[in-house]
């Protein structure tokens, strides 16, 4: 049985990081890791590619807030990047009940035989 802190990491990373990664990926998959970083070499500015095997996590999304934070137009970015988080969740949401319905439907079909 599932405690409730697995529950809660299962919902943050569904809604909020696995969305927000796409999302990156797809506008360049590059973020900032200098905030991140421990290594002496590492220049601010410098970027790592970031695919899609690697998630986001909690302790990584302050790097990500104090980039979208020093941008000028921060609410219309942050109200932008939600937007489309929630979107994209909501298209993958809805394609996984018409596989699931696909599935199901052809089970009925063959159960029938």
């Amino acid at each position: 049985m599932a405690t409730k802190q697995q529950i809660g990491s299962s919902a943050w990373n569904s809604v909020l990081i696995i969305p927000a990664v796409e999302i990156f990926e797809r506008q360049g998959g590059k973020i900032d890791i200098f905030n991140r970083s421990n290594k002496a070499h590492e220049q601010k500015g410098d970027y790592e590619y970031l695919p899609l095997a690697k998630r986001l996590y909690m302790k990584e999304l302050p790097t990500v807030n104090v980039q979208l934070c020093q941008a000028e137009d921060v609410d219309a970015r942050i109200k932008e990047a939600l937007g489309q988080a929630m979107k994209y969740y909501g298209e993958i949401l809805t394609q996984r009940q018409q596989n699931i319905n696909v599935v199901l439907l052809a089970t009925a079909f063959y159960k029938s035989f």
